[in-house]
């Protein structure tokens, strides 16, 4: 915000959190990212500290970004099953449009999992 505030001092605080949240999820409300609750973190693989090919140079961001890419090359496929299979049988469910983001016990955990509620919600600031 303080970015966008100093870029444009005349923008009403309304506008700058609109313009803000078209590059990151709302820190606050119902729809809240997952990360402001702790039931989200974005995740990757590594073997022996080097990241493992999640993704092709060949393909946009957003085409790299998908949960489901069926351009991908069948290593990172692979790479992908492997990783999910592990998180889902952990209990952890993916946001479809970021291979890399998942939660636990967030809206929107609750929602592709069709509960009622979910465990974790934003906390608001106590002073």
């Amino acid at each position: 915000m303080k970015r966008f505030s100093k870029k444009y001092p005349n923008w009403s605080k309304d506008k700058i959190i609109k313009e803000v949240e078209k590059y990151i999820a709302p820190s606050n409300g119902k729809y809240a990212s997952g990360h402001m609750t702790g039931g989200a973190i974005d995740l990757r693989l590594l073997k022996n500290g080097k990241k493992v090919p999640m993704k092709s140079s060949k393909l946009t961001y957003q085409e790299n970004a998908k949960s489901f890419q069926p351009k991908l090359p069948q290593y990172i496929q692979e790479n992908r099953s492997m990783m999910f299979a592990a998180l889902k049988k952990a209990g952890l469910s993916n946001y479809p449009k970021e291979y890399w983001h998942w939660s636990y016990g967030d809206i929107w955990w609750a929602k592709r999992n069709k509960k009622k509620t979910a465990i974790y919600g934003v906390i608001k600031n106590i002073s």
